[in-house]
């Protein structure tokens, strides 16, 4: 039975509410019920019009639902470019390959750069120098000189002072020279912008 069908059988328009088809079923059965109505195609009228009562109930509940709940929320575009003729998004700025119209930036134009930190551009500077320097291969001349001039001493000193006082302080003497001279490869003089900071 089709849902106009339901609504004449029972003598509805097809807006009507909840309390109105049960009324109107009410009546209806007391009409056309088995046990007060003795004619024969009562029974087969009588299960017409609970029929019909189901599926006007049915489409009042549909009613109810759809309205309880809000409309889906538009479609959010999948990338930032989108194209006004046939709504494809694209992570590219450009034309559309279907349409071949210039394609829409979503999120507006661009923000403009910040204004640089002084303290940054002289970090990425003194970054720069450290970056630009060659890295040593071989020893520098100092050090071999250090290295020879310790292995002299330390022999003089074992012949004549003693082991321990004077290879002690040969020691600590070429170790201050290597810090110094790793010190000076490894790390650039100071820029004068960062100097002042």
């Amino acid at each position: 039975m089709k849902r106009i069908d339901a609504y004449s059988a029972l003598g509805l328009p097809p807006d009507a509410s909840h309390a109105q088809i049960h009324a109107a079923f009410r009546t209806a059965a007391k009409r056309l019920h088995p046990d007060r109505n003795p004619d024969p195609h009562a029974e087969e009228e009588f299960k017409r019009a609970l029929h019909a009562r189901d599926i006007a109930l049915g489409r009042v509940r549909s009613r109810r639902r759809r309205s309880s709940h809000p409309p889906p929320p538009p479609r959010r575009p999948r990338f930032r470019h989108e194209c006004p003729r046939c709504d494809d998004s694209y992570a590219y700025a450009g034309t559309c390959p279907r349409c071949a119209i210039p394609l829409h930036d979503l999120r507006g134009p661009a923000r403009p750069p910040l204004p640089e930190d002084p303290r940054v551009t002289a970090m990425i500077a003194l970054l720069e120098l450290r970056a630009a320097r060659p890295e040593p291969t071989a020893p520098s001349p100092r050090w071999l000189t250090v290295l020879a001039c310790s292995a002299a001493l330390c022999g003089w000193g074992v012949a004549q002072v003693g082991l321990f006082p004077l290879t002690a302080v040969l020691l600590g003497y070429g170790l201050l020279i290597a810090g110094l001279d790793m010190y000076d490869r490894f790390v650039p003089p100071l820029p004068v912008a960062v100097r002042a900071v």
